[in-house]
């Protein structure tokens, strides 16, 4: 569970990062340049996991170039230096705690371990079934890996944003998908039923396989959220099908404001595309004042794209930098995973902790229960 707030336009954001803002990390907000042209930004068309990018993400991005040009700006196409599979195979590491966890609250309600039918159940999902057996194989010194995965990725986006300041991607691969479209495919539940018997690097390979249908969608989001930076997903296109989907700006730590002033170019020079405004312009009135009229089938494809209308959706929490994460699409932060092949009574606690985090339980709570 994400706690999300909803703000209306970009001064209207910086409102709630200033309001969000603890006053002890105040100091690590970056100044505004003089010029905002004298940032160089790169911007990428590629998938960092090798999927498809669709035509529509491609042109929203194409169109924030030649926008951004004739401002002024200098933007030249470069791909991010962070290997995007290896990121994702230290994420899923990371998210090893979260089975673990999992398995420790379903031992609260029912007094024994999870199972592969408490799956079929409907109990829990075979991504959490998978990742709770795969913490119990996972080796003493899986954590030193994901922090030394972590410090990697940090390392190689430091260096990039001492070239490049500014990151331009899709926010996601193509628009939102059909309800129907499966979280994962039934080939792959059925692989992940029987993940107890592989051996952990088996168990890894296949968490990123079934995990790869839904990646595919979103796969420029996980960069920032594992980096520690801000990024800032802004409404600039709408598909001829009628469905949304955003360009992403990611900045180095501390660069929150400054992608905030690049939003507010975008949005003084009327590059927001609002699907209520796309509806009044390009629609007959009946169709515009009825948004079901515009879908391409009966299957509208409008999971979460779709709900954006005339709002902008930003992030509540705070990243570990300091750094606000303004975005349309936000991915959880990953969390520590279990350190060995027996059960860890303090990743329990880490992972119960984060758990309470996101589920926004109050300070002076949180004190309580710990």
């Amino acid at each position: 569970m994400v706690n999300f707030a909803e703000t209306r336009d970009i001064n209207d954001t910086v409102t709630l990062l200033k309001g969000l803002l603890n006053p002890k990390q105040a100091g690590t907000l970056k100044s505004l340049p003089q010029d905002l042209r004298s940032l160089k930004i790169a911007y990428s068309l590629v998938s960092p996991v090798g999927t498809p990018v669709s035509q529509d993400a491609r042109a929203a991005v194409l169109n924030a170039v030649q926008f951004l040009r004739a401002q002024g700006f200098n933007v030249v196409e470069q791909n991010s230096p962070v290997d995007g599979v290896k990121l994702m195979q230290n994420y899923y590491l990371g998210a090893l705690s979260d089975g673990s966890v999992a398995n420790f609250l379903f031992q609260q309600k029912y007094h024994r371990n999870l199972t592969a039918e408490d799956v079929k159940a409907g109990l829990v999902s075979p991504m959490t079934y998978a990742l709770y057996e795969a913490s119990r194989k996972a080796p003493k010194n899986v954590r030193q890996q994901y922090q030394d995965g972590l410090a990697t990725v940090h390392q190689q986006m430091a260096a990039f944003h001492q070239q490049y300041p500014i990151y331009l991607t899709p926010t996601t691969a193509t628009t939102a998908p059909l309800n129907s479209d499966p979280a994962f495919l039934p080939a792959d539940v059925a692989k992940l039923l029987q993940i107890k018997d592989l051996n952990f690097k088996d168990q890894m390979n296949l968490i990123y396989a079934a995990w790869l249908h839904g990646l595919s969608k979103t796969p420029f989001t996980q960069l920032a959220n594992v980096a520690g930076e801000p990024a800032l997903s802004l409404p600039t296109y709408v598909s001829a099908a009628g469905l949304p989907l955003g360009i992403q700006l990611e900045g180095a730590p501390g660069s929150d404001l400054v992608l905030l002033a690049l939003g507010k170019l975008f949005e003084d020079h009327q590059q927001f595309h609002f699907l209520n405004d796309y509806r009044a312009q390009v629609l007959p009135p009946k169709q515009a004042a009825n948004p079901q009229a515009t879908a391409p089938t009966k299957e509208t494809g409008a999971t979460g794209g779709q709900l954006a209308n005339n709002r902008m959706v930003a992030g509540s929490r705070l990243a570990s930098t300091g750094s606000h994460k303004t975005r349309e699409v936000s991915a959880l932060q990953p969390g520590l995973p279990q350190t060995g092949n027996q059960q860890s009574t303090i990743l329990v606690v880490l992972g119960i902790g984060s758990l309470l985090t996101l589920l926004a339980v109050d300070t002076e709570t949180r004190h309580k229960q710990r």
